[in-house]
């Protein structure tokens, strides 16, 4: 259902050829569970996307095979619909004889289907009426047998009021205990979040404190050491061990002061939202691959809202595109990738797609670095998939809830 739902927005944005591949997806998905209502609808909706294309054969094919697994199923909703796509195929093709033909079969199950839930719906006026009837005569006589007791229940009114003018003074004397019991956890509680409040403002202002401190002492310390190995290595041109050593500790320095930096960032709340993390994400992807020969394309939606998300969700997210853009850098030989971000009520999915050598999946052992990926994305409730096909490139897809990442103000 995800991916039809997926499927039906790409469709609505005109990304064909993407929208084609997620209904191909759920197609097998519902194949594989023989859901044949599942696979009737999303045939006949994958018939509708090779219309809009222009391919109006399989158009058609894909529109007959929903209309038969419909009829297996008696599904009128759907075979409706295959009928209206295989009239406009036929249509499209200039096979009018056989396009006027399932247009008006298309009409004709259409009244059926209309008729059909009328004559339901007839019915169960029908039903109502009558039990309508039957429960005024029941109450009729209920009626009757109230009025016999009405002169006894007068008479027990008497002594009720008097007893209910003891119990109201009890239960004025309960309320009011009540109300100061309500009075008092409300302010307890005012008290809590008042706590919680200074508790949390003080954290805050601890982050930004050990961010300075660590940009002013370990990151000048860092900067410092970097720049003595790059003095060390222009110095020992004929040392190649020593060399070679200062050129590891000026990598481990710069790697060092990355990481710092991208810790520091997170550390800031005011960088804790969507919309940051998506642009630092892109940054990112744009600094790690300036020096290498690779296209980068960009889909991501103008607006993204500035909505509050956890640091941890704001970790683990932008840890698995670091690694994943690692993988990338070390093993596919790419010259081009697409970093693909969308934006749902309800999800949150980002795909980062290359161009290069792939790789089967279920021969290739799967390192710590993938292990990694899925589990911070299992942290997180969301789902993790990759796809990759030798010499045609790899694509790693991931949708978090929003709700597990929005922070709780």
């Amino acid at each position: 259902m995800a991916l039809n739902n997926v499927a039906i927005v790409l469709k609505y944005l005109k990304k064909y050829p993407e929208a084609t591949a997620k209904y191909q997806e759920a197609l097998a998905m519902a194949q594989k569970s023989n859901d044949t209502f599942m696979v009737a609808a999303t045939q006949n909706n994958l018939g509708n996307v090779y219309q809009l294309i222009g391919n109006y054969k399989k158009a058609l094919a894909l529109c007959q095979q929903a209309s038969i697994n419909a009829k297996a199923i008696n599904a009128p909703e759907i075979l409706i619909e295959t009928y209206d796509g295989i009239a406009l195929a036929y249509e499209k093709m200039n096979q009018f004889e056989q396009a006027i033909l399932y247009r008006k079969k298309y009409e004709t199950e259409k009244e059926k289907f209309i008729n059909t839930n009328r004559s339901d719906q007839l019915i169960e006026m029908q039903t109502k009426y009558e039990t309508k009837k039957k429960e005024d005569e029941i109450i009729q006589l209920h009626q009757n047998e109230k009025i016999r007791d009405l002169v006894l229940s007068e008479q027990q009114l008497q002594i009720e009021r008097r007893n209910g003018l003891l119990i109201a003074n009890v239960l004025l004397l309960l309320g009011l205990l009540v109300l100061a019991y309500f009075w008092r956890s409300r302010q307890q509680l005012k008290e809590t979040i008042n706590k919680e409040r200074i508790i949390k403002e003080t954290e805050e202002l601890e982050r930004l404190r050990i961010a300075k401190d660590i940009h002013d002492d370990l990151g000048s310390g860092l900067s410092k050491i970097n720049f003595l190995s790059e003095l060390i290595y222009q110095k020992t041109a004929t040392m190649p061990e020593v060399r070679n050593n200062s050129q590891s500790v000026k990598e481990t320095a710069a790697k060092m002061i990355e990481n710092m930096r991208d810790l520091i960032w997170a550390l800031n709340p005011d960088n804790t939202t969507l919309a940051n993390l998506i642009s630092r994400m892109r940054e990112y992807t744009t600094d790690y691959f300036e020096d290498y020969p690779i296209h980068l394309h960009y889909e991501i939606p103008e607006f993204i809202p500035q909505s509050a998300i956890t640091k941890e969700s704001h970790r683990e997210l932008f840890m698995v595109v670091k690694e994943t853009l690692n993988n990338i850098s070390k093993y596919a030989k790419a010259t081009e990738i697409v970093f693909s971000v969308a934006l749902t009520p309800n999800e949150l999915s980002i795909s980062i797609r290359d161009n290069g050598v792939g790789f089967v999946i279920e021969t290739t052992p799967k390192g710590n670095g993938l292990s990694n990926i899925k589990n911070r994305i299992d942290a997180l409730g969301g789902n993790y998939t990759i796809t990759s096909e030798v010499s045609k490139g790899t694509q790693v897809h991931v949708v978090v809830p929003i709700g597990k990442i929005t922070k709780i103000m």
